[in-house]
């Protein structure tokens, strides 16, 4: 009778094992499939995060096009100097392409029409604004 018992015993130990083998593999199964949604939704949010970096981008680059645009324009009309070769925009304070949680930048920018042999480039001061959610830009000579 005792080896009935020990046998009975050793049967549920192993029967106890094996079913908090299984319990662990379930749970280890579910905190991978919770881990690959993590990471696929992290995934996500970075591809629309740099979607909307590289609309901002796209922004910026028209607002530059459209500063030379006018200046070109002010030549023609013999309010500037030229000729407008280009023009280049630097982020200032809430520009940054980076701060995704910034609603507008502001930049200042330069319509060149003097490139200078020490690599250095001379023009007339603009200020520039973009709308982040909106995609509108303004810009104005001075700034």
């Amino acid at each position: 009778m005792l080896v009935l018992l020990g046998a009975a015993g050793s049967a549920l130990a192993v029967k106890q094992h094996r079913d908090d083998l299984a319990a662990d593999r379930a749970a280890a199964a579910a905190e991978r499939q919770e881990n690959r949604a993590a990471n696929a939704a992290a995934d996500a949010q970075e591809e629309a995060n740099e979607t909307e970096r590289a609309s901002r981008r796209d922004l910026i680059e028209a607002l530059q096009e459209q500063i030379t645009k006018d200046a070109k324009k002010k030549v023609a009309d013999d309010l500037l100097d030229g000729p407008i070769l280009y023009s280049s925009c630097t982020a200032t304070g809430g520009g940054s392409t980076d701060d995704l949680t910034a609603l507008t930048g502001t930049f200042e920018c330069i319509a060149v029409n003097k490139e200078n042999d020490d690599g250095t480039a001379s023009g007339y001061r603009y200020a520039g604004t973009a709308e982040w959610d909106s995609g509108s830009i303004t810009w104005k000579l001075g700034g």
